[in-house]
């Protein structure tokens, strides 16, 4: 046995072996080893037995401290579970699996125990709170849940803290969770009163904060150092302490670059004593941001004249000098591109050249680069070659080693080019590996950043444009590329025509030099007097250009049976009747032998021959000048026609015009001018691509050419607008029916693609003589016309009056009026409340604009709403209108009238804009006013204009807490698979159907089923219904009858000045018939 074998190896001698020893048999309950031991005399059996005593009292003593331990975690055990029902702070044990196991008395005080389950004591939406807690605990061995709301036990809700403690079960490996709840729910009350408390006493700190006008008071020494600065000045990100320390000048705070001209400005201005001085210069914030202000400067002196301090007002107009800022390049754009574009459309050959150095150097300037490069492609080599460059001051230009580079050796370059999108390298040290040539090629040239544009032509590459930052990289922003790649296609259409004519003096000279020796095909022919034309002898090159072999042609012994049958009497005149010592050329067109044409210039020589008289002998050459007619021919198309419609351009139409009216006058002829322009191709073009409204275009051609009279002329002059002129003795009368005929024609639906588009078109016409007298009076009056026309409605026409051009003059001052009104604030709003039928309680109302005129008193919104639509103007009236409602809004609050919601139209060109729901979002929050508190009516046309945006802005608005009002429904066109898709609330249906109900016991049919089936689709899609123009009893009679319970109209009121409602406000209801 291995322990007997170790007690013989090492028999126990001392004591500290003879206890292990004892404790060994003790352990293992085994004599025998010791037994053996003890008779081999190895062990004394006095001193083991007496060891084991020893032993034994150590295992007694150790026993009753074990039990001691048990009894004292018992009553720890009793007195933890004492504390912990009687403890007043509410306490759970809970099971890993989210259980709850037990709930001492003050838990079951507070809280409501329906479920067994953790997380189903709070509240639906924060029950995963609970949930994401306790896995906390059981991973971390402690998590905590700050203000959860919990179902108290009387109902009420609680807001709570929770702490969850994993602690671990006696005498097991298992574990539990106790909670403890911390009742935060006074304290949270407490909290808001106090913030809302803070909120109004802050509120004054708050608008001068917002403001962007910052006070300054500066001492009259150098640098004007800092002795009171607003506190709104933070928003330039310094610290109060730090301006207001008088440490500060404000020099400090002034760009280097303008501190300069701002010391002059203020020394001129004290130096006249004047009362105050504005300037413009730059502010440089805490974080090193430019910002541009504007300062009124004024100076307050002793009596003596002495200068005790400076205050300024400072406004920061950084937003408006970007602005303007834009638009000066916008506009030095427009110039530059114009200017050149001229200059190339009449330089001559021997101009080109310095035309393009020019070019490079108002681009370069324009940009602000330091070179602006053109390169120019070698077809024969492939080569881009420098042609010419620009370089600003100071900056050298590139060495002329580095200004040819093999297109095959800059791969990069060459994908980056077939890309046909600009290059814009900020840094040439930032390229990718790949392109390591073009790095190497650029940082031998001097050039640290590049923007540079392909010169491209139907696909053939003429070479680049570059502008180049030789001292420091420089970021290009996608305006840049794209604004240079439209000087690269103004470049490049110099190029190509520089190209074409170079190609053609080449041509030219290579035709003159060819045919000094011989023509494109020589021949000789003779003719005896008064006999036959025939040929003697002719080049084989006739094959080539008519098809036929020599031998085919000699067999007809003139060549006359080529040319056409219209062209015979030329050819005869030209060729074969010519005189003795004659020449002549003639372009005549003959048939080749495939049958297609050819054109050919003649070119013919007549000699008496020497040796017989009676024999004349002609000499002559054809020269294919086929594609010389084809390109003439198309020059002359495109220069005359609209080659989209194929219909006579502008340009063509006013020579017919004005030949039309020469006639006339001969003749005294009358005649008419029609110009036509449809109604909805922007709709079709926003809505279904320009490809669509291109092919709109050429199917109302065709149909317009399918009734045009023979002497009539039809042009497109731009756009949608076509020209009609009739010389066929016209009367208002026949113009009428001509009119109704072209409205007729353009009726049927247009396929494009799977769709069926419907157009219509307005027509303004105007006579001669009646109304002008010149093809411009004929054109503007018509256009005129026109456009009263297009304000009375789609499909309508008008004949031009002299009263037109008064309504016209009219209109635009009443423009140029509405412009001022926007910036005087002469908009007020009016009130219509909206009322429950049934006890005419208010429920909303709708704000509806009113133009207060200085001069013209109160206009009504049906002569300046539909103006603002026209002109763009209604994207600033629209945010006027929502200011003043929610102005208003808390104007009544702030008096205690009890509110209601109220209604803001939106119109179609603010439905569409980007951005609209934050725009909106943006001024509810800056006034204060809850989303719930504001609704937006958006009418069924202008939803119906484009489906898809109008459901995204009106899922946007909704989302954001807005109610959403489909107004004038039942007037458009909107099919119940639209209208299912648009999330609005309510439908608001126009007045136009109740108009015929009335007293009378018999009501119209149609009428009363149009509004049935109105209100009840509104009804079985869940919307509010709210009728428009109640006027009388009856209507609201049968309002009631039918479902529909909210309406507005003059039956109970007629729009109200704010201070006109507040009474009915007060009242909240009004008594039907109370607005008659």
């Amino acid at each position: 046995m291995i322990h007997g074998e170790t007690m013989s190896e090492s028999p126990p001698k001392s004591s500290d072996a003879l206890r292990d020893r004892a404790r060994q048999v003790l352990r293992e309950g085994r004599f025998g080893h010791v037994l053996e031991a003890i008779g081999q005399g190895d062990v004394d059996i006095s001193a083991l037995l007496e060891e084991l005593h020893v032993y034994h009292a150590e295992l007694e003593l150790q026993q009753e401290a074990l039990r001691e331990s048990e009894q004292a975690s018992e009553i720890a055990s009793q007195r933890f579970r004492g504390l912990y029902q009687e403890q007043p702070q509410p306490t759970l044990r809970i099971s890993p699996e989210g259980e709850i196991r037990d709930l001492n008395a003050a838990a079951a005080r507070l809280c409501a125990f329906e479920h067994r389950r953790f997380e189903r004591l709070a509240a639906p939406r924060h029950q995963s709170f609970l949930c994401a807690a306790l896995e906390r605990a059981l991973d971390d061995g402690k998590a905590s849940c700050r203000e959860v709301e919990l179902r108290g036990r009387e109902g009420a809700a609680l807001i709570v803290d929770l702490v969850l403690i994993r602690l671990p079960i006696p005498n097991t490996d298992e574990f539990e969770l106790i909670c403890n709840i911390v009742d935060q729910t006074e304290r949270i009350a407490q909290r808001e009163a106090l913030v809302e408390a803070n909120a109004k006493l802050s509120a004054a700190a708050e608008i001068i904060d917002a403001s962007n006008i910052v006070a300054f008071r500066w001492s009259p020494e150098p640098g004007w150092p800092i002795r009171y600065a607003s506190d709104n000045v933070r928003r330039w990100g310094y610290r109060l302490e730090q301006i207001r320390s008088g440490e500060m000048h404000f020099a400090d705070l002034v760009h280097p670059d303008d501190r300069a001209a701002l010391e002059q400005g203020f020394d001129s201005f004290l130096g006249v004593e004047g009362p105050a001085f504005t300037q413009r210069y730059r502010i440089l914030w805490a974080d090193g941001s430019v910002h541009w202000v504007e300062e009124d400067t004024s100076v307050q002196r002793d009596e003596q004249g002495r200068i005790l301090s400076i205050q300024g007002l400072i406004a920061d107009v950084t937003e408006r000098e970007r602005i303007q800022q834009a638009l000066r390049h916008q506009l030095q754009f427009q110039r530059l591109i114009a200017e050149l574009s001229t200059q190339f459309l009449h330089a001559t050959a021997d101009a080109f050249d310095g035309l393009l150095q020019h070019a490079l150097e108002r681009i370069g300037r324009f940009f602000q680069a330091d070179r602006c490069v053109l390169f120019r492609l070698d077809p024969q080599s492939q080569t881009l070659r420098q042609d010419c460059q620009w370089c600003a001051e100071g900056v050298a230009p590139s060495s002329p080693l580095l200004q040819a580079t093999p297109l095959a050796q800059t791969p990069w370059r060459m994908t980056q080019i077939h890309r046909q999108q600009p290059i814009g390298i900020t840094d040439i040290e930032r390229l990718p590996p790949e392109a390591h040539l073009e790095r190497a090629m650029l940082r031998a040239r001097g050039t640290r950043a590049l923007l540079a544009v392909a010169l491209t032509s139907h696909g053939q590459l003429f070479g680049s444009l570059g502008l180049e930052s030789a001292r420091q990289p420089r970021e290009w922003s996608e305006d840049e590329g794209q604004v240079l790649q439209l000087f690269g296609e103004t470049i490049v259409n110099l190029l190509v025509r520089q190209q074409i004519q170079r190609d053609l003096l080449l041509s030219e000279t290579r035709y003159r030099q060819v045919t000094s020796v011989m023509t494109d095909v020589a021949y000789a022919s003779q003719r005896r007097d008064g006999g036959l034309f025939w040929i003697e002898w002719m080049t084989d090159s006739i094959l080539a250009l008519t098809g036929y072999t020599l031998e085919e042609v000699l067999a007809q012994r003139s060549w006359r049976f080529m040319v056409i049958e219209e062209d015979g009497e030329l050819f005869d005149d030209n060729i074969v009747d010519l005189e003795p010592g004659q020449t002549s050329t003639c372009e005549l067109r003959l048939r080749h032998k495939d049958g297609s044409l050819r054109w050919v210039r003649a070119t013919t020589e007549c000699q008496l021959d020497p040796s017989d008289p009676g024999v004349r002998r002609y000499y002559g050459g054809l020269v294919d000048i086929s594609d010389e007619k084809t390109l003439s021919d198309k020059l002359a198309f495109l220069s005359h026609y609209d080659p989209l419609t194929g219909l006579a351009n502008r340009r063509l139409m006013r020579k017919r015009i004005k030949r039309a009216l020469t006639q006339g006058r001969r003749g005294a002829r009358s005649l008419a001018l029609l110009s036509i322009d449809l109604d909805n191709l922007k709709l079709i073009n926003d809505s279904l691509g320009h490809q669509a409204g291109d092919q709109v275009l050429r199917e109302v051609a065709q149909r317009l050419l399918g009734i045009l009279g023979g002497n009539d002329t039809l042009a497109r002059f731009g756009g949608d607008n076509f020209i009609w002129l009739t010389a066929d003795q016209p009367t208002p009368e026949t113009c009428s029916e001509l009119v109704k005929q072209i409205l007729e024609v353009l009726a049927p639906p247009v396929a494009i693609e799977d769709r069926a588009v419907l157009i219509s078109a307005s027509t303004g016409i105007s006579l001669y003589p009646d109304d002008a007298v010149s093809a411009d009076e004929l054109i503007g009056h018509a256009d005129a016309a026109l456009h009263m026309a297009k304000a009375e409605g789609r499909g309508s026409y008008r004949f031009f009056t002299p009263e037109t051009n008064e309504r016209l003059h009219e209109q635009f001052q009443l423009e140029q009026d509405l412009r001022l009104a926007l910036e005087r604030d002469e908009i007020l709003l009016h009130f219509q409340p909206r009322v429950d039928l049934r006890d005419g309680r208010i429920l909303s109302l709708e704000a509806l604009a009113r133009w207060q005129h200085p001069e013209r008193g109160l206009i009504p919104p049906g002569r300046f709403i539909p103006l603002a639509e026209s002109t763009g103007l209604i994207l600033q009236l629209g945010p006027i209108v929502l200011d003043l409602a929610c102005r208003q809004l808390l104007d009544w609050q702030a008096q205690g009238v009890p509110v209601v919601p109220i209604a803001v139209n939106l119109s179609a060109n603010e439905l569409f804009l980007d951005g609209l729901a934050q725009r909106l979002a943006n001024t509810a929050e800056a006034f204060g006013i809850a989303p719930e508190m504001l609704e937006f009516e958006i009418t069924e046309s202008a939803a119906m204009r484009s489906i898809e945006r109008a459901v995204a802005a009106v899922t946007e608005l909704r989302q954001r807490g807005f109610s959403i009002a489909l107004d004038d429904f039942g007037t458009g066109y909107a099919s119940l698979s639209y209208l299912n898709r648009l999330p609005v609330n309510s439908l608001k249906i126009d007045r136009s159907f109740l108009a015929e109900i009335d007293e009378r016991p018999e009501l119209p049919r149609q009428a009363i089923a149009i509004l049935k089936a109105i209100i009840g689709l509104g009804e079985n899609l869940g919307l509010e219904r709210i009728a428009e123009g109640v006027e009388t009893e009856a209507q609201r009679r049968f309002l009631l009858a039918h479902h529909c319970t909210v309406a507005q109209g003059y039956y109970y009121c007629r729009p109200l000045p704010a201070e006109q409602l507040e009474p009915l406000l007060r009242a909240g209801r009004v008594e039907a018939g109370g607005g008659l």
